[in-house]
């Protein structure tokens, strides 16, 4: 992480566009990084999407398992299939 006192806020405010951290929280649980969550876990009490990860409906076995990439913590690919899940576990 750059010091925002050493750089522009131009930098700083790219640095911060290309490094965010996506956070689950479920009622009043303290909220948690989803780059070391897991997944059943955050969504086995709703059945239908549980099933739905089984199925890969969401296609996380392959957006997980893709090769590391360093520029941003999440694809928008993998993004995406986040958001359809939690519509899903918020429908139900």
């Amino acid at each position: 992480m750059p010091d925002p006192t050493k750089v522009s806020d131009a930098e700083y405010a790219e640095w911060q566009e290309n490094n965010f951290e996506i956070l689950a929280q479920k009622g009043e649980e303290n909220p948690v990084s989803l780059s070391t969550i897991n997944i059943k876990k955050l969504v086995g009490d709703n059945r239908t999407v549980l099933m739905n990860y089984a199925k890969d409906v969401y296609s996380f076995r392959s957006l997980l398992t893709k090769e590391p990439v360093f520029e941003s913590s999440f694809q928008t690919d993998t993004l995406e299939a986040l958001s359809k899940m939690v519509e899903d576990y918020n429908k139900s």
